[in-house]
């Protein structure tokens, strides 16, 4: 969350609230729509992400899904 607040954004209103689960327990995430993300030469456009704390005990920053 640290990381996209830096660039601007930030949880509001009517953000959508997910709960999502992998390997580890249960996590709270908010749901954004962002113009374009960049990856290298890869550009996607009107685009959702999903922020929430990554606190897992290991530098890691974001997670690129499959449906990047």
């Amino acid at each position: 969350m640290d990381k996209v607040d830096q660039i601007g954004i930030t949880i509001e209103e009517n953000d959508a609230i997910e709960t999502i689960s992998g390997v580890g327990e249960a996590e709270f995430v908010y749901q954004k729509n962002v113009d374009c993300i960049k990856f290298g030469d890869i550009e996607v456009r009107d685009f959702i992400i999903e922020v929430g704390v990554m606190d897992y005990g290991f530098n890691l920053n974001g997670i690129i899904g499959m449906d990047f």
